[in-house]
């Protein structure tokens, strides 16, 4: 009979991760391979005795039988770790509660998991919104799964460590870097051998693609290893693929890129919901409604389409217990260079700006650049300004002064928040 180093075996069949107590299988796996007890132990025994499979373990040393346990829990757990591994935690969204915001605009708060970024758990619809709230838990879902995929895709197939340019000079050899690029949601169009066609998005300018696939593509379904077979022509996909861009250091300093148009397809992902969860309108829809930071009794929109009135104020003075802080509120009264909000707790903040930057803006940039949506009683504003943070100052001078408006999508005309 063939001598079979089965303590190799059984080393090679350890993953590089696996779940569970891996200090006490290392240490175990070590044994076996310092002392070679399960080798030596299996290629000794008389086989020519008539013994049971039970019998011969009771030859066994204690540590070889724990090995072998050991030894087959990891194979087991190896090889069900390849079939159903997961590339990504499922995205979990459900709506918590529903209430009418401070706006007056329909209002949700979520509960989350699966989630790769902090998301926030409250949102409300804008007045030109394209779904109704009973969508709004599913459409965050599909974003958090859009993140999380965007988040896989740079971490399997991105550079290990971002390319160290400060060392470049002009006679250094051309650093090269990866470019990953995953997809917006999309549809799969045709197949045919390792070629694939994705539909383009004609409202959000995204192009169609053809593209060959590397041959160890991955295609992903339910976050898991699949077969090409499972994803299907009009199937909702995102598609990561991977280029280079070549830098070398200019003659006078600078960084040129040389992009290589060249794309290789290596991953298509089937989405898990319907295609109009991850429609980007349907995710323009909505607006994040956050604590203001530095006013932690006031709500305000985060990220939210706006039009600077003023931005001079920089952030001079922020040092040691100054801050910066944010305030957001409908405008009770204009007076010059003065304008007084009232938050969303009720407080009422007089806001001074060195100019009267509303009515500048009213008369000179409204009509001309903005459809003509002037700032007045009523408008929502938000403000940033300098205040020590152990303070709640209702007297403050603006940093940042901006008219916050509504944009679903960018081709809608300006409309007030």
């Amino acid at each position: 009979m063939k001598d079979i180093n089965f303590d190799a075996l059984l080393l090679a069949a350890k993953p590089d991760r696996y779940s569970g107590d891996s200090q006490f299988t290392d240490t175990v796996m070590q044994k076996v391979q310092d002392s070679e007890i399960l080798s030596s132990t299996v290629r000794t025994m008389n086989v020519n005795k008539k013994e049971t499979f039970i019998m011969k373990f009771k030859h066994l040393p204690r540590i070889a039988i724990v090995a072998i346990a050991v030894g087959a829990l990891v194979v087991v757990s190896t090889s069900a770790y390849a079939a159903y591994q997961l590339f990504w935690a499922k995205p979990e969204v459900h709506i918590l509660e529903s209430k009418t915001s401070v706006s007056g605009r329909d209002e949700v708060i979520l509960s989350t998991s699966g989630c790769d970024t902090a998301s926030s758990t409250r949102y409300e619809l804008k007045k030109g919104a394209t779904i109704g709230a009973d969508r709004i838990s599913d459409v965050i879902q599909a974003h958090c799964e859009l993140q999380a995929i965007e988040n896989w895709a740079n971490r399997s197939y991105g550079d290990k460590a971002m390319p160290d340019l400060d060392s470049l000079t002009i006679d250094s050899k051309p650093v090269k870097q990866t470019i990953v690029v995953a997809s917006i949601a999309t549809h799969l169009q045709a197949k045919q051998g390792n070629s694939f066609t994705f539909a383009g998005i004609d409202t959000y300018g995204w192009p169609k693609s053809t593209l060959k696939a590397d041959n160890n593509v991955k295609y992903i379904v339910d976050g898991k290893n699949s077969i090409a077979d499972k994803i299907k022509e009009g199937d909702p996909v995102v598609y990561v693929a991977t280029g280079s861009v070549t830098m070398t250091r200019s003659q006078d300093g600078g960084i040129d890129a040389d992009n290589h148009p060249g794309r290789t397809l290596v991953a298509v992902i089937k989405l898990s919901m319907p295609f109009e969860n991850y429609d980007q309108l349907a995710r323009q829809s909505l607006s994040k409604r956050e604590t203001c930071y530095g006013n932690p009794n006031d709500d305000c929109v985060a990220n939210g389409a706006s039009i600077d009135l003023y931005t001079g104020g920089g952030n001079a003075g922020i040092s040691g217990n100054m801050i910066m802080k944010e305030i957001q509120g409908k405008i009770v009264g204009l007076n010059g260079n003065k304008t007084s909000i009232r938050s969303s707790s009720g407080t009422v903040f007089t806001v001074t700006t060195p100019t009267d930057v509303i009515s500048d803006y009213n008369t000179n940039k409204a009509g001309r650049y903005y459809d003509n949506q002037k700032v007045v009683i009523g408008s929502n504003i938000s403000v940033k300004y300098v205040d020590d943070k152990d303070a709640q100052t209702t007297e403050i001078s603006a940093a940042y002064m901006l008219f916050q408006i509504e944009l679903v999508s960018k081709q809608d005309p300006t409309k007030a928040y």
